[in-house]
């Protein structure tokens, strides 16, 4: 009889502000390097600047930069034992034996250290003592949108209105409405969808809704073309 415990996954904050386990691309195990290693952690994209947010409270190991990794951070989780990377960093906001709460803003998302000509993304790892990689996948997909707990002013930019809608379903009010990759109107179309499709508000940031279709597609729709649907016709 083999008996596995883990942590409680649903008290843990998504690492990515708006995000969800939608937006990991990067997998555990993926093959790196043309096959001679194994990714150790998962890739959650997202633009340039994005919050990154401490998955549950701690305190910050160690704040470096490295060649792979670009500007990273080191979580401690004391209560279990486990240790967290945050790597390829824009910008870390943090310092060394500074004790942190779940959602509180530790740095920002980039493509630091090896990671520099890809897609901007944050490399987040789980490690348990002596270093011992385990797949966040799990504890990601449970966890619950940062958004919910705006910890220590980690949110004082955002509309409080918008952020009381996030987790609610709408429909598009009007037609021709652009699902964008990044919120900006420069950003590459996804798709454009018509009156009334369906959407999941999961994220705000800088006037922008990132939404989640019924088809697990995910992307960013400008708030103002939200904002009377979510308030009259959410359901």
């Amino acid at each position: 009889t083999v008996q596995v415990t883990v942590p409680n996954a649903t008290a843990f904050v998504f690492p990515v502000a708006g995000g969800s386990a939608s937006a990991i691309a990067g997998r555990w195990g993926d093959a790196r390097d043309g096959g001679s290693r194994d990714h150790k952690g998962v890739d959650i994209f997202a633009p340039r600047g994005t919050p990154v947010v401490a998955v549950t409270d701690g305190y910050v190991m160690t704040v470096e930069t490295t060649s792979s990794g670009g500007r990273v951070i080191w979580q401690r989780d004391e209560a279990n034992g486990l240790m967290y990377f945050y790597a390829h960093l824009d910008e870390q906001m943090m310092t060394a034996g500074q004790r942190v709460e779940r959602g509180d803003t530790i740095g920002r998302v980039g493509n630091s250290g090896n990671a520099q000509g890809s897609s901007t993304h944050l490399h987040f790892g789980i490690f348990r003592p002596g270093y011992i990689a385990e797949d966040p996948t799990i504890y990601l997909q449970q966890s619950v949108a940062d958004a919910q707990v705006p910890a220590s002013g980690a949110w004082k930019s955002i509309d409080v209105d918008q952020l009381a809608m996030l987790g609610r379903r709408v429909r598009l009010p009007s037609d021709r409405v652009r699902l964008r990759a990044s919120p900006d109107e420069s950003a590459p179309i996804i798709q454009q969808m018509g009156l009334g499709t369906e959407l999941v508000l999961i994220g705000y940031l800088n006037g922008w809704n990132r939404v989640l279709l019924n088809d697990g597609t995910t992307g960013f729709v400008a708030a103002r073309l939200l904002k009377q649907e979510s308030r009259a016709g959410q359901r």
